[in-house]
């Protein structure tokens, strides 16, 4: 995968041992998402011990032999393997057909973060590469096929997590990567919209082909109150349409599956400000905010036993890997995976030439 940061195996595992007698274990998912290159280095009966039930392999390319060979060593051990495949964030897909890539119209505050980027003509709009969200028909359909090219060419799993379904980082246009409920917010299209359902259709599409594995959906949360003279720049994101939209993406998506990934990864969505007072406190409000957002738009809540967190592996200290593990458990969620690879939200603006009309 792109942008992979590996932390210290050893340090990683010894955590698991690290965790509430509250828990339970029958139920709990407790695991480690990798990187397919890693999977050589997994030693099966130290994960067992550690009692780590899931083993998470991000994929986006055929297996090697020595890669099937390990797979079928560590679900030998007791683990359940699990799948991670990359959604939205696809830089081929992106540069294959930048017109499926989502855009930045309306405000102009993330200009900030690139003073020096161009001012798009008429005939011009700005695209947030490498973001080709599922929402656009074409790229629906495109991203159905990789999922299911790769689930093909892989051993079988217990089941597969699948990330970025939702809109792209800023697209806005207030500059704030946890701003990603919409695709185009202004008049210039290049691919048609299916609407607030796609993510929702999308599962049940991956389902359909492949109804004896669980799909985990992983889901973000959107902007806070305190981000409008910080992060939004001044936009009124978290009393606009931002959360309005999440909670109307979300209830046909919680229909779908038992279970709902959450993106808590809160160093790279630098959620680690002093505001939150407990460390790693972000965390416990985002899982939070599954009920309060959207019964605040009049949805149905998702419950935090129905949530598995994804917890910031990489460019973090063993203290805060136990802080993301303690806020997880205390909000009494369906477990964690603490992620060994960039889960990177970064983008960076484009400029794609509209088609005339003749």
């Amino acid at each position: 995968m792109t942008h992979i940061h590996r932390i210290s195996i050893v340090c990683c595992l010894a955590l698991f041992a690290w965790t509430t007698a509250a828990q339970d274990a029958s139920s709990q998912m407790k695991g480690l998402l990798i990187d397919a290159s890693e999977l050589q280095n997994q030693q099966a009966e130290s994960l067992e011990q550690l009692g780590m039930k899931q083993m998470v392999i991000a994929i986006e390319a055929s297996p090697t032999p020595s890669q099937t060979q390990a797979l079928e060593r560590l679900e030998k051990s007791g683990l359940d393997i699990w799948y991670w495949i990359e959604i939205a964030r696809d830089e081929k897909m992106a540069t294959e057909h930048p017109e499926w890539m989502a855009s930045i119209q309306g405000h102009p505050e993330w200009r900030r973060f690139h003073p020096d980027f161009p001012k798009e003509k008429e005939n011009e709009v700005v695209k947030v590469y490498p973001w080709v969200p599922v929402f656009y028909e074409g790229a629906f359909d495109a991203h159905l096929k990789k999922v299911n090219n790769l689930l093909e060419q892989w051993p079988t799993s217990k089941g597969i997590f699948l990330n970025d379904l939702q809109g792209a980082p800023t697209a806005c246009g207030c500059g704030h990567t946890l701003c990603r409920w919409t695709t185009d917010y202004g008049p210039k299209k290049s691919a048609k919209n299916m609407g607030h359902t796609a993510p929702a259709q999308f599962v049940k599409r991956v389902q359909e082909t492949h109804p004896d594995l669980e799909c985990i959906p992983v889901w973000a949360t959107e902007c806070e109150a305190h981000d409008k003279d910080g992060m939004c720049a001044g936009v009124g994101c978290y009393n606009g349409a931002c959360w309005r939209e999440w909670s109307k993406q979300l209830e046909p998506l919680a229909k779908t599956t038992p279970h709902l990934g959450v993106l808590l990864t809160y160093k790279e969505l630098e959620r680690d400000l002093p505001i939150y007072k407990e460390p790693a406190g972000w965390i416990n409000k985002a899982i939070g905010a599954f009920d309060t957002e959207s019964t605040r738009f009049q949805h149905p809540s998702v419950k935090p036993n129905r949530l598995v967190g994804i917890l910031q592996g990489w460019d973090t200290s063993t203290e805060e890997i136990k802080a993301q593990i303690r806020q997880t458990e205390k909000s009494n969620t369906h477990g964690y995976i603490l992620s060994n690879i960039n889960i990177s939200t970064q983008w960076e603006p484009r400029i794609f030439h509209m088609k005339v009309a003749p």
